[in-house]
């Protein structure tokens, strides 16, 4: 018989440093397509969804209907905005839409007969 010589808490320890150490979003999409199911990938985003639309105090019904979810996953994720981890992805999240709106405001004033409902990547 073998003997275990890789334990579960080693591989999620060994996941853990992995997932810290890839540094761009093209190399965490790869990873996710290569890894993880195409619907556990949906259910990870649309939580990160939820706990954003519960921050903007969007009701548990308008999150439900606009994401497919069920009250039972919209009430799973509330129970985890107090968490530390959550607060940071919600400051997270914040300063990517406050950089966004930066830069459409930037890209408007240095083109301005651009509509501004279109935006145009470097």
């Amino acid at each position: 018989m073998n003997k275990l010589i890789y334990s579960e808490t080693e591989a999620r320890q060994e996941l853990t440093q992995l997932l810290a150490d890839i540094n761009s979003p093209q190399e965490i999409a790869d990873f996710l397509a290569a890894f993880i199911k195409e619907s556990e990938v949906s259910n990870l985003a649309k939580r990160v969804a939820i706990l954003k639309l519960l921050e903007e105090n969007v009701s548990y019904e308008d999150i439900q209907n606009q994401l497919s979810v069920s009250s039972a996953t919209v009430s799973a994720v509330a129970q985890t905005r107090e968490l530390p981890i959550s607060q940071r992805i919600l400051e997270r999240i914040a300063a990517q839409n406050w950089a966004d709106q930066q830069f459409k405001k930037i890209q408007q004033y240095f083109n301005p007969d651009q509509p501004k409902n279109q935006s145009q990547t470097l």
